[in-house]
């Protein structure tokens, strides 16, 4: 007679156990969130590029007074950056710096200047 619901809150607890395991062996998000700016070798850049990733898992990546909207998550210690017009950019996580390659551009290595 009990045996049933009994079952029901055993699953049901290991499920809750479960997702709560999983949820903590992945990158913490969290601790990306906050401003990067870029440093690269390209003089015309310098200063110019800067990056703001907010908890949301918006962000918003500015050159100069041009503004890109992006969504992101990180995958495999990978920041994976998604726009709006379908593109993925991905970026290596070193710690607190990111490093992206785009094609036509000297590699950019984004370092953190405040933390959220």
């Amino acid at each position: 007679m009990f045996k049933k619901p009994l079952a029901l809150v055993s699953v049901f607890s290991l499920c809750v156990f479960l997702i709560t395991v999983f949820a903590g062996c992945g990158p913490n998000t969290k601790g990306l969130v906050g401003s990067y700016k870029a440093e690269t070798r390209d003089p015309s850049l310098r200063g110019r590029l800067s990056m703001v990733l907010k908890e949301s898992g918006v962000g918003i990546w500015k050159i100069g007074d041009d503004e890109l909207s992006f969504s992101w998550h990180v995958k495999d210690h990978q920041l994976r950056l998604y726009t709006r017009s379908g593109g993925v950019i991905v970026g290596l996580l070193k710690g607190s710096v990111i490093e992206i390659a785009l094609p036509g551009l000297p590699k950019l290595t984004f370092e953190r200047t405040t933390q959220s």
